[in-house]
């Protein structure tokens, strides 16, 4: 049977000897040994202390969420420190939502909804179940909607504005050069005339929306990016359907605005089945819906194109 002691003890004789060199070796074996595991442990242990330092400069400069991080890389062989870095990252938790909502609150206060949703977005990464960061978020949400379509709308007054001035402007200079042959008083002739270029400034701006729509639905995604287009084109052309559908007509014109009216109608039943589309994604009747509203959407064009064409016979000479 081989022998498995080290060659060196092999060659003492004497028992006892051996027996003490064998302990010799074991002892330096050991000894090694553990002078491998501290060097391992002291570099862990400066790493996990450099860590709790770093911590601590971070949290004194208020940046709780880089604590939060350095705290969380405290290992727990670092005994001490790594039981003071466990009350700290509560304490860090705590303090950064705190100031994150805060943070929410001026910006939503400033109407800048969207950075409010950046900083309770960050307080759901930390609390995902947090009640009052989700209510929050909501209402931010919706603020920015509301945000959108009022801004959409003061565009839309500015450029009807815009285009009445200059067809005003285009009307005055033809006044000066070319005698105009009407039958009504010159009042009521402005009047219709002012009326007549809003409602085509109308069409004329709900027909691109329309074509945008068009496109949309024949081109149509499953995603987030696809129904944000879709309603932003569906609220801008409410916008400016509301806001011409409550100017009062001229005598005369009461006709226009009727079918005006009806065009409108068809436009927004056609909203009303591409909403209803969306929310049907998940049970495939959606391509029914959006298949409808484009026979709504070309209806809505042939409405409009009749609207221009009665247009046309008032103002002309």
């Amino acid at each position: 049977m081989p022998d498995d002691t080290p060659v060196l003890i092999q060659n003492v004789k004497n028992p006892k000897r051996k027996y003490i060199w064998g302990l010799i070796i074991t002892l330096i074996l050991l000894i090694a040994g553990a002078i491998s595991v501290r060097y391992l442990f002291s570099n862990e242990l400066k790493y996990s202390s450099d860590f709790y330092s770093s911590g601590l400069r971070q949290y004194e400069d208020k940046n709780y969420n880089a604590a939060l991080k350095s705290f969380e890389c405290v290992i727990p062989l670092d005994i001490i420190r790594f039981a003071l870095a466990h009350g700290k990252i509560e304490e860090c938790s705590k303090l950064y939502l705190e100031k994150e909502f805060e943070l929410a609150k001026n910006a939503a206060a400033n109407q800048l909804p969207s950075k409010a949703i950046t900083h309770i977005d960050n307080v759901l990464a930390i609390d995902p179940k947090n009640e009052t960061a989700i209510k929050l978020k909501t209402q931010y949400q919706a603020d920015v909607i509301l945000i959108a379509e009022a801004d959409a709308q003061a565009k839309v007054e500015a450029k009807i504005k815009a285009e009445a001035e200059s067809q005003a402007n285009a009307k005055n200079i033809a006044e000066t050069t070319v005698p105009l042959q009407v039958e009504t008083s010159k009042e009521n002739t402005q009047a219709g005339e002012e009326y007549a270029a809003k409602i085509r400034i109308s069409i004329s701006q709900m027909s691109k929306q329309t074509d945008i729509l068009a496109q949309l639905l024949r081109n149509y995604q499953p995603t987030q990016e696809w129904k944000k287009q879709a309603a932003d084109v569906m609220a801008l052309a409410i916008v400016i359907a509301q806001q011409t559908s409550t100017i009062t007509p001229p005598a005369g014109y009461e006709n226009i605005k009727s079918l005006y009216l009806e065009g409108t109608a068809d436009l927004f039943r056609a909203f009303d089945d591409i909403s209803t589309g969306i929310g049907h994604l998940n049970s495939g009747d959606s391509q029914n819906y959006f298949s409808r509203a484009g026979i709504e959407l070309t209806r809505t064009g042939n409405e409009f194109n009749t609207t221009l064409t009665e247009l046309n016979k008032l103002n002309s000479p």
